[in-house]
């Protein structure tokens, strides 16, 4: 049995970039940008608390 890694890598390095539609590159590419702005949010609350108070 595979591990969910192991078919997400296979998938990457199999799939030809034609393949890919642009839909596709969008929905990674907000997948990504949401990513990076959950991982700095709890930053920015603690910042916006700071000015509120």
């Amino acid at each position: 049995m595979r591990t969910y890694t192991e078919a997400l890598t296979d998938i990457g390095f199999n799939t030809a970039t034609d393949a890919i539609t642009p839909a596709a590159y969008d929905a990674a590419k907000k997948m990504v940008l949401d990513s990076l702005a959950c991982a700095r949010e709890p930053s920015r609350r603690r910042k916006g608390r700071q000015r509120n108070e």
